[in-house]
């Protein structure tokens, strides 16, 4: 029997319509149940979304990333290198500084109880010179000198306070010279320095010209030291001589300061330290074992604590002495010498010596073992959005590289600016400082605000550090980008966009 036939296209026809209109209704229902009732409406959904990306696409900053040269150092920059006595301008004039030196005894400063000769102590040093070329002083007040047989540097009123000659200390002579030993411990002498460090502050704490104070006072040249081998009274002991240095840390607020030895006062004050016989390669290496390891100071018997990362927060000093003999420290290019700068991470380094009569490559050596001292800053890279819109803020990333041997302990601020071509349209100060850039390289972010009411153009960025004292750019950054007369560093096009 051939097999039945059966006509099933209509009704598969019929059931696939019907399966697709109940699909069709039940899509309807569950829109309505969410609150949709014009469904074909979100057709438009896809396209909108699309704007939106194209928009954010438009919107979103393009990021730039350049990276740059260094350049040969300068041998001049502030708060750093070599420093000359503040007395003696031909100095200066060989050598190129941003630093002077000056001491004073007690005697020139108070002659009269309650009278400070602060003008005269100035004129003396040329600081008004000094100032307006923009050099910096490094202070320290000395109460015994030696010097020529009998002679005091204490002054004459406050010996009669203390009980006369006999009572107020003792003299003596020695190879190194004669003078007048005080007695620190007298309570009349701790009173009346107390006031005199005072009123120093009062003039000089905080003062653009004034970059460092060495605490000085005790011993010789204020160095908290004597000969122990000749017949000269020894140092009061630490529980004394450290409320000599809580004078100079009570008074002086905003002024970096440096002690003799590591002493726990060091660590605790939060003060740099300083060597005043840098280039005496048995003194210099002594100094600085007594740093790394700690020891005992026989002078005013007390520990020295260890402290082999002082300079990372506190300024390291120096002092080249006059006796020192500044053309045989040069032989061979001063190998020597520019190793003790370097093994002392230091900051500055007074040459008391006579420049004057070294020869021009005596000079250019000094200039080069100048570039070893402090720091030496500049920028490996930088990476910003360089298509940005008015009133956004612009992210800065940074890769400072520090090729000197410490950092600059005062926390000048970076500033960041919009240039048209050499015009200044903007300028903003950010939360970064030079006491951020250690050695080696340091990664730094921050950010410059774009301003509503800027035009829409294609700018310079370009970055600076400023001096507190004039709020103008006062480092010279050692790279290419880096404009010598402006200090002004171009870090490459910002386009703001309406």
């Amino acid at each position: 029997m051939p097999p039945r036939r059966f006509r099933l296209h209509t009704p598969i026809a019929r059931l696939k319509m019907r399966s697709r209109d109940n699909l069709t209704h039940l899509r309807e229902t569950k829109l309505k149940q969410m609150g949709v009732s014009n469904y074909p409406s979100l057709m438009s959904i896809p396209i909108l979304l699309a704007l939106i990306i194209v928009v954010g696409w438009l919107r979103m900053p393009v990021v730039t990333t350049k990276t740059y040269r260094p350049k040969e150092a300068s041998s001049v920059r502030p708060l750093t290198g070599w420093a000359v006595p503040a007395d003696n301008p031909a100095a200066a004039d060989r050598l190129d500084v941003s630093l002077v030196y000056a001491d004073a005894t007690w005697a020139e400063l108070e002659p009269v109880k309650g009278e400070y000769s602060f003008e005269a102590f100035e004129e003396k040093n040329h600081l008004a010179e000094w100032w307006a070329e923009g050099k910096r002083l490094i202070f320290r007040l000395v109460l015994d000198r030696p010097g020529e047989a009998g002679h005091k540097d204490i002054p004459e009123w406050l010996v009669e306070e203390m009980g006369g000659e006999l009572l107020a200390g003792s003299f003596y002579e020695t190879d190194a010279g004669g003078g007048y030993a005080p007695d620190y411990s007298n309570l009349t002498m701790r009173d009346a320095h107390y006031k005199l460090i005072s009123a120093l502050a009062a003039r000089y704490d905080g003062h653009p010209g004034v970059a460092y104070i060495e605490m000085g006072s005790l011993g010789w040249n204020g160095e908290w030291t004597v000969d122990l081998q000749a017949k000269v009274e020894k140092l009061p002991l630490s529980s004394v001589s450290r409320e000599y240095a809580w004078h100079y840390t009570n008074a002086f607020e905003d002024t970096m300061m440096l002690m003799r030895r590591p002493y726990k006062e060091v660590e605790l004050m939060a003060v740099g330290l300083y060597n005043p016989l840098l280039g005496d390669p048995d003194a210099t290496w002594e100094n600085l074992a007594s740093i790394e390891l700690g020891g005992y100071d026989k002078q005013i018997e007390t520990d020295l604590i260890a402290m082999p990362d002082f300079f990372v927060h506190s300024p390291s000093g120096a002092h080249i002495p006059s006796g020192a003999d500044l053309s045989a420290l040069l032989k061979d290019g001063g190998e020597q010498l520019r190793l003790q700068i370097r093994e002392s991470h230091l900051e500055y380094a007074v040459l008391h010596g006579d420049v004057t009569a070294l020869t021009a490559d005596e000079i250019e050596i000094l200039r080069k073992l100048g570039d070893e001292i402090g720091s030496r800053m500049w920028l490996r890279s930088a990476r910003w959005d360089s298509r940005i819109k008015r009133g956004i803020r612009c992210k800065v990333e940074l890769q400072f590289r520090n090729d000197g041997v410490t950092a600059m302990h005062v926390g000048w601020p970076v500033a960041l600016a919009l240039f048209d071509d050499e015009q200044l349209v903007y300028c903003e100060t950010t939360a970064l400082n030079t006491a951020m850039m250690q050695p080696g390289e340091t990664n730094l972010t921050t950010w410059i605000d774009i301003p509503y009411g800027i035009d829409v153009d294609v700018y310079s960025l370009r970055l600076a550090i400023l001096d507190p004292s004039d709020g103008m750019p006062g480092v010279r950054l050692e790279m290419e980008n880096c404009n010598e007369e402006t200090l002004w560093t171009e870090l490459g096009e910002l386009r703001v966009t309406g």
